[in-house]
């Protein structure tokens, strides 16, 4: 009597197994590693823009702090008798203004310091706020490209944007339209920008 072959049979050697159904569930599993992926890019987005907003708070900080320097530079100048134009001159700022400086400060001593010891004092710390001011700018634009591409991606909506950046959604809305959006391979370059004074 002939034996029954089994529903696997042998041919040529190789074993043929039944072709299995994909697993169910495809859909589902699919629609989950999307929004694993849109989570992901919404932390990093907001990590990105909560690293800008403390470089411009740090930059915004250190600013203020150079400004007051230079006004009492400038008013200690002015008390050493260093001329009120060349004080003008070096500062970018009008007679009225240096005399008003000076008088903000009315305690001050004389120190004895010669006029080109003073100029060449607030001459080195206007060049390092001037850097700064460049720095805040560049970062400000980075924040800017971030903003425009999650306004336009919809990755995070105005108000979310607005708590992670202390700008108000009007603001947003104002500051987004038209802006170039920051290309994907460059977010490197906005971490790189996001700590230190350069960048």
């Amino acid at each position: 009597m002939a034996r029954h072959q089994p529903a696997t049979a042998r041919d040529g050697g190789a074993l043929r197994h039944p072709v299995r159904s994909p697993a169910r569930g495809g859909y589902r599993y699919r629609g989950e590693q999307r929004r694993q992926a849109a989570d992901q890019q919404r932390a990093e987005f907001s990590r990105l823009l909560t690293d800008k907003q403390g470089a411009i708070r740090f930059r915004s900080s250190r600013i203020r702090a150079l400004g007051a320097t230079l006004n009492q530079l400038v008013a200690q100048a002015l008390r050493d008798g260093t001329p009120v134009a060349d004080l003008a001159w070096i500062t970018h700022r009008s007679a009225l203004a240096v005399r008003r400086t000076g008088r903000a400060f009315d305690d001050l001593q004389p120190t004895g310091l010669a006029a080109a010891d003073h100029l060449r004092a607030i001459s080195q710390l206007l060049q390092e706020l001037t850097a700064v001011e460049d720095s805040k700018a560049a970062v400000e634009m980075a924040r800017l490209h971030l903003l425009a591409e999650a306004s336009r991606q919809q990755i995070l909506d105005e108000f979310q944007l607005a708590a992670l950046t202390g700008l108000r959604p009007e603001q947003i809305k104002k500051m987004t339209r038209g802006a170039a959006a920051q290309p994907r391979r460059n977010f490197a370059d906005h971490r790189a920008t996001g700590n230190g004074l350069a960048g």
